[in-house]
């Protein structure tokens, strides 16, 4: 709601309305600069407050049964919360990092 809300919905009858600054992603992007981390941040999730970390963060992974504009929002889809999904997220860890060691 421009900059007097952000607002997301996680579930059909769940929305959630903070301040602006109050998202997963000014958090993820706050976090990662006051780490001095640059490139190699990874965001997880499945819920429509995910969509804006996902948006801030390097490489954005969701969970394959996440809402469907988490899912736009992803660079990596995985299996389901349901089905081992965080496992999912380490094999694309694994496989970027295997692709960064050969280049």
């Amino acid at each position: 709601v421009g900059d007097r809300a952000a607002v997301a919905r996680n579930l059909p009858t769940d929305l959630t309305v903070t301040h602006p600054n109050a998202s997963k992603g000014f958090a993820s992007h706050k976090l990662a600069a006051a780490l001095g981390l640059s490139g190699s941040v990874l965001g997880v999730g499945d819920s429509g407050n995910d969509v804006s970390m996902m948006e801030a963060v390097d490489i954005g992974v969701a969970m394959r049964n996440a809402r469907s504009e988490t899912l736009q929002a992803a660079e990596f889809v995985t299996s389901g919360t349901n089905a081992d999904g965080f496992c999912g997220v380490l094999e694309v860890v694994r496989s970027i990092t295997n692709a960064h060691s050969t280049s």
